[in-house]
Protein backbone atom coordinates (compact mmCIF):
# COMPACT_ATOMS: atom_id res chain seq x y z
CA UNK A 1 0.00 0.00 0.00
CA UNK A 2 1.19 3.38 -1.12
CA UNK A 3 0.73 6.20 2.04
CA UNK A 4 1.30 8.75 -0.08
CA UNK A 5 -0.23 9.17 -4.00
CA UNK A 6 1.16 12.86 -4.38
CA UNK A 7 3.06 15.49 -2.99
CA UNK A 8 2.06 18.79 -4.41
CA UNK A 9 5.03 22.18 -3.32
CA UNK A 10 6.45 24.81 -5.10
CA UNK A 11 8.12 26.93 -3.09
CA UNK A 12 8.65 30.95 -3.60
CA UNK A 13 12.61 32.11 -3.46
CA UNK A 14 13.95 35.83 -4.58
CA UNK A 15 16.13 35.31 -7.61
CA UNK A 16 17.87 38.23 -6.79
CA UNK A 17 19.10 36.44 -3.62
CA UNK A 18 18.47 37.73 -0.16
CA UNK A 19 19.52 40.43 2.61
CA UNK A 20 20.91 40.07 6.00
CA UNK A 21 19.20 41.94 8.58
CA UNK A 22 19.97 43.86 11.72
CA UNK A 23 16.77 43.71 13.70
CA UNK A 24 16.68 46.12 17.59
CA UNK A 25 16.75 43.02 19.21
CA UNK A 26 20.87 41.82 17.79
CA UNK A 27 21.79 45.46 20.22
CA UNK A 28 20.56 43.47 23.31
CA UNK A 29 22.30 40.06 23.07
CA UNK A 30 25.88 38.82 22.82
CA UNK A 31 26.96 37.32 20.32
CA UNK A 32 24.42 39.32 18.02
CA UNK A 33 24.33 37.61 14.82
CA UNK A 34 21.67 35.17 16.55
CA UNK A 35 18.79 37.89 16.25
CA UNK A 36 19.91 38.82 12.68
CA UNK A 37 17.21 37.68 10.25
CA UNK A 38 17.14 37.75 6.61
CA UNK A 39 15.05 39.77 3.37
CA UNK A 40 14.40 39.32 0.08
CA UNK A 41 15.97 41.71 -1.98
CA UNK A 42 12.79 42.30 -3.93
CA UNK A 43 9.12 41.49 -4.53
CA UNK A 44 9.68 39.25 -7.65
CA UNK A 45 10.16 35.34 -6.75
CA UNK A 46 10.24 32.17 -8.45
CA UNK A 47 8.10 29.10 -7.76
CA UNK A 48 10.31 25.70 -7.86
CA UNK A 49 9.38 21.86 -6.73
CA UNK A 50 12.62 21.48 -4.61
CA UNK A 51 11.32 17.98 -3.41
CA UNK A 52 11.40 16.60 -6.88
CA UNK A 53 14.45 18.30 -7.66
CA UNK A 54 16.78 18.04 -4.77
CA UNK A 55 16.00 14.69 -2.36
CA UNK A 56 18.87 15.82 -0.41
CA UNK A 57 17.52 19.05 0.23
CA UNK A 58 17.36 18.00 3.93
CA UNK A 59 20.91 17.28 3.98
CA UNK A 60 21.70 20.22 2.30
CA UNK A 61 19.67 22.56 5.39
CA UNK A 62 21.72 20.48 7.81
CA UNK A 63 24.78 21.34 6.60
CA UNK A 64 24.62 24.81 6.21
CA UNK A 65 27.58 26.97 8.08
CA UNK A 66 25.87 28.83 11.68
CA UNK A 67 27.16 32.01 10.17
CA UNK A 68 25.00 34.63 8.76
CA UNK A 69 26.35 34.16 5.67
CA UNK A 70 26.02 30.01 5.71
CA UNK A 71 22.14 30.79 6.79
CA UNK A 72 22.34 33.52 3.49
CA UNK A 73 23.87 31.28 1.18
CA UNK A 74 21.24 28.30 1.69
CA UNK A 75 18.04 31.25 1.52
CA UNK A 76 19.74 32.31 -2.13
CA UNK A 77 19.25 29.02 -3.41
CA UNK A 78 16.34 27.30 -2.06
CA UNK A 79 14.84 30.28 -0.19
CA UNK A 80 13.74 31.47 3.10
CA UNK A 81 12.79 28.32 5.49
CA UNK A 82 8.93 30.40 6.19
CA UNK A 83 6.60 31.95 4.28
CA UNK A 84 7.47 36.06 4.13
CA UNK A 85 6.09 38.80 2.56
CA UNK A 86 8.62 41.08 0.63
CA UNK A 87 7.92 44.90 2.65
CA UNK A 88 10.25 48.46 3.15
CA UNK A 89 11.41 48.23 5.50
CA UNK A 90 11.56 44.56 6.10
CA UNK A 91 9.85 43.23 8.78
CA UNK A 92 11.30 40.85 11.11
CA UNK A 93 11.30 37.20 9.99
CA UNK A 94 12.78 33.88 11.57
CA UNK A 95 15.63 34.87 13.35
CA UNK A 96 19.36 32.50 12.91
CA UNK A 97 19.29 31.51 16.02
CA UNK A 98 16.39 29.42 14.93
CA UNK A 99 17.85 28.63 11.86
CA UNK A 100 20.94 27.21 13.58
CA UNK A 101 18.69 25.23 16.38
CA UNK A 102 16.76 23.69 13.50
CA UNK A 103 19.61 22.74 11.55
CA UNK A 104 21.12 20.71 14.33
CA UNK A 105 18.04 19.10 14.81
CA UNK A 106 17.66 17.64 10.94
CA UNK A 107 21.51 16.85 11.67
CA UNK A 108 20.22 15.05 14.65
CA UNK A 109 17.48 13.07 12.93
CA UNK A 110 19.58 12.04 10.14
CA UNK A 111 22.15 10.64 12.25
CA UNK A 112 19.77 8.85 13.93
CA UNK A 113 18.84 6.34 11.02
CA UNK A 114 22.00 4.63 11.71
CA UNK A 115 22.54 5.38 15.66
CA UNK A 116 19.50 6.20 17.48
CA UNK A 117 21.11 6.99 20.75
CA UNK A 118 21.59 10.04 19.12
CA UNK A 119 18.39 11.49 20.63
CA UNK A 120 20.02 11.14 24.02
CA UNK A 121 22.11 14.22 23.22
CA UNK A 122 21.16 17.98 23.16
CA UNK A 123 21.30 19.36 19.73
CA UNK A 124 20.93 23.32 21.31
CA UNK A 125 23.59 24.09 23.08
CA UNK A 126 24.42 25.65 26.26
CA UNK A 127 25.90 28.89 24.52
CA UNK A 128 23.05 29.46 22.99
CA UNK A 129 20.68 28.46 25.61
CA UNK A 130 22.18 31.17 27.75
CA UNK A 131 22.65 34.12 25.06
CA UNK A 132 21.38 37.11 27.40
CA UNK A 133 17.74 38.33 26.21
CA UNK A 134 17.37 35.45 24.11
CA UNK A 135 13.76 33.83 25.00
CA UNK A 136 13.35 30.08 22.97
CA UNK A 137 9.97 28.86 23.61
CA UNK A 138 10.97 25.15 22.82
CA UNK A 139 13.94 24.36 24.25
CA UNK A 140 13.35 21.84 26.29
CA UNK A 141 11.67 20.10 23.42
CA UNK A 142 13.46 16.84 21.57
CA UNK A 143 14.59 17.48 18.15
CA UNK A 144 11.75 14.87 16.84
CA UNK A 145 9.41 17.60 18.17
CA UNK A 146 10.43 20.63 16.98
CA UNK A 147 10.78 19.32 13.49
CA UNK A 148 6.96 17.65 14.01
CA UNK A 149 6.14 21.06 14.97
CA UNK A 150 5.77 21.78 11.41
CA UNK A 151 4.70 18.92 10.31
CA UNK A 152 1.73 19.43 12.48
CA UNK A 153 1.32 22.92 11.72
CA UNK A 154 1.80 23.54 7.84
CA UNK A 155 0.71 20.12 6.28
CA UNK A 156 -2.49 19.70 4.33
CA UNK A 157 -4.11 16.11 3.60
CA UNK A 158 -6.45 16.13 1.16
CA UNK A 159 -8.46 13.36 -0.53
CA UNK A 160 -8.59 14.66 -4.22
CA UNK A 161 -9.71 13.37 -7.77
CA UNK A 162 -6.35 12.70 -9.80
CA UNK A 163 -6.43 14.97 -13.24
CA UNK A 164 -4.79 12.73 -15.29
CA UNK A 165 -6.91 9.11 -14.12
CA UNK A 166 -9.68 10.42 -12.58
CA UNK A 167 -8.73 8.05 -9.68
CA UNK A 168 -9.42 8.97 -5.79
CA UNK A 169 -5.72 9.51 -4.39
CA UNK A 170 -4.52 11.36 -0.95
CA UNK A 171 -2.64 14.58 -1.66
CA UNK A 172 0.18 16.16 0.63
CA UNK A 173 0.99 19.81 0.55
CA UNK A 174 4.02 21.26 2.45
CA UNK A 175 3.44 24.96 3.54
CA UNK A 176 6.51 25.82 3.86
CA UNK A 177 10.52 24.64 3.22
CA UNK A 178 10.69 23.74 6.96
CA UNK A 179 7.52 21.46 6.74
CA UNK A 180 8.93 20.00 3.00
CA UNK A 181 12.13 19.08 4.46
CA UNK A 182 10.46 17.52 7.44
CA UNK A 183 8.35 15.49 5.35
CA UNK A 184 11.56 14.47 3.07
CA UNK A 185 13.21 13.30 6.18
CA UNK A 186 10.37 11.54 7.37
CA UNK A 187 10.14 9.46 4.52
CA UNK A 188 13.47 9.04 4.00
CA UNK A 189 13.75 7.97 8.01
CA UNK A 190 11.05 4.99 7.02
CA UNK A 191 13.10 3.98 3.98
CA UNK A 192 15.74 1.24 3.93
CA UNK A 193 17.10 2.76 1.57
CA UNK A 194 19.08 6.39 1.95
CA UNK A 195 18.34 7.57 -1.84
CA UNK A 196 14.64 8.25 -2.43
CA UNK A 197 13.14 10.76 -5.03
CA UNK A 198 9.82 12.58 -5.85
CA UNK A 199 8.70 11.62 -9.22
CA UNK A 200 8.43 14.94 -11.22
CA UNK A 201 5.14 13.81 -13.44
CA UNK A 202 3.37 11.69 -10.90
CA UNK A 203 5.02 12.72 -7.59
CA UNK A 204 5.48 8.83 -6.25
CA UNK A 205 8.17 8.56 -4.03
CA UNK A 206 10.66 5.98 -5.37
CA UNK A 207 14.01 4.86 -4.78
CA UNK A 208 17.24 5.08 -6.94
CA UNK A 209 20.59 4.44 -6.91
CA UNK A 210 22.72 0.60 -6.07
CA UNK A 211 20.62 -2.22 -6.05
CA UNK A 212 17.61 -0.43 -7.08
CA UNK A 213 17.34 -0.56 -11.14
CA UNK A 214 17.83 2.91 -11.14
CA UNK A 215 20.31 5.29 -12.25
CA UNK A 216 21.47 8.46 -9.60
CA UNK A 217 19.97 10.63 -12.08
CA UNK A 218 16.71 9.20 -12.38
CA UNK A 219 13.90 11.91 -12.64
CA UNK A 220 10.74 9.36 -12.92
CA UNK A 221 9.40 6.43 -11.46
CA UNK A 222 8.31 4.10 -14.35
CA UNK A 223 8.80 4.09 -17.94
CA UNK A 224 5.31 5.58 -18.21
CA UNK A 225 5.63 8.72 -16.44
CA UNK A 226 9.20 8.80 -18.48
CA UNK A 227 6.90 8.71 -21.67
CA UNK A 228 4.52 10.76 -20.45
CA UNK A 229 7.04 14.12 -19.74
CA UNK A 230 9.17 13.09 -22.91
CA UNK A 231 5.25 13.70 -24.62
CA UNK A 232 4.51 16.93 -22.72
CA UNK A 233 7.78 18.47 -23.94
CA UNK A 234 7.29 17.56 -27.76
CA UNK A 235 3.94 19.08 -27.16
CA UNK A 236 5.20 22.36 -25.56
CA UNK A 237 7.86 22.63 -28.29
CA UNK A 238 5.33 22.30 -30.99
CA UNK A 239 3.27 24.61 -29.60
CA UNK A 240 6.36 27.46 -29.00
CA UNK A 241 6.95 26.86 -32.51
CA UNK A 242 4.01 27.15 -33.71
CA UNK A 243 3.38 24.31 -35.38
Amino acid sequence: MRPINRIEFKWPHCPAGYDIIDTKGSKHVDPPEYFLTLAPKNKRVKKTDWLAINPDLFRAFAKIEETPEGARNFANRFGLLLPFEYSDPPEMGLPLYEWFALRRDFEQLINSKRDPSVFDRPTIPQHIKDIRGLKLFDVEMSPLDRVNRFLLDDVTIQIEKAPETGRMQLVVRPGSLLAAMALQVGVWLGEPTEYIRQCLVCGEGFQFGPGTGRRSTAMYCNRQCENQATYQRTKAKKKALGE
